[in-house]
Formats: structure tokens, C-alpha cells, sequence
């Protein structure tokens, strides 16, 4: 009888932490799976961010290239051709000029 009720006891024992082992397996696993989502939410989101940002930034360096180049074409122009840039000029209003007298010092009290 004492043998029957020790394997009974020692069966319970090992069930039990076999069981016990099972769902921290599980748990472990679930955690690991939920885990490994959500970090490949967030590498989706960067790769998201990360080709917007690549698009924006073309796009500005291809809008600086054709003003530089326009610029570029201005001044080869104007080095060529001074003629043109003075006829183009006089259309435009003159550029302010600073006053050729200078300004008289201020007066101090003590003086």
C-alpha cells in the first residue's frame, strides 16, 4: 500500500512539473512571438520613414542642382555676353545705394 501511494505521489510530482514546464514553454514562446511582431512593426515603420525621407531628400538635392544650374547658366551668360545682363538690368530698378556723406558723430553731454 505504502508503494502504491508513493508512486501515486511521485506520478502527481512529475505531471505536475512536467506540466508546469509546458506552460512556461508556452508562455516563453507566446512572449518571444508578440515580441518579434512588434519589432517587426517598428522595422516597418523605420523602412517607412526611411524611404519618405530618402524621396524628400532627392527631391530637395534635385531642386538645388537645377538652381545651381540656372545660376550657373546666368553667370557663364553674363561673362559671355555682358551686353545682355546690362539691357536686362536697365529694366530693373535701381539697387539702393548707401548715402555717400557720412553721418555727423553724436553729440555727448559732456561736451
Amino acid at each position: 500500500m505504502w508503494r502504491f501511494i508513493s508512486g501515486i505521489l511521485v506520478g502527481l510530482g512529475i505531471a505536475w512539473l512536467t506540466r508546469s514546464k509546458y506552460v512556461e514553454d508556452l508562455v516563453t514562446q507566446q512572449r518571444m512571438a508578440e515580441i518579434q511582431k512588434r519589432a517587426e512593426a517598428v522595422l516597418i515603420a523605420s523602412r517607412q520613414v526611411l524611404e519618405e525621407t530618402r524621396k524628400e531628400l532627392a527631391a530637395a538635392t534635385e531642386a538645388g542642382r537645377v538652381s545651381l544650374q540656372n545660376k550657373a547658366e546666368r553667370i557663364r551668360l553674363a561673362l559671355e555676353h555682358p551686353e545682355i545682363v546690362e539691357e536686362e538690368r536697365g529694366a530693373l530698378p535701381p539697387l539702393p545705394r548707401e548715402q555717400a556723406e557720412p553721418k555727423p558723430p553724436k553729440a555727448t553731454r559732456g561736451e
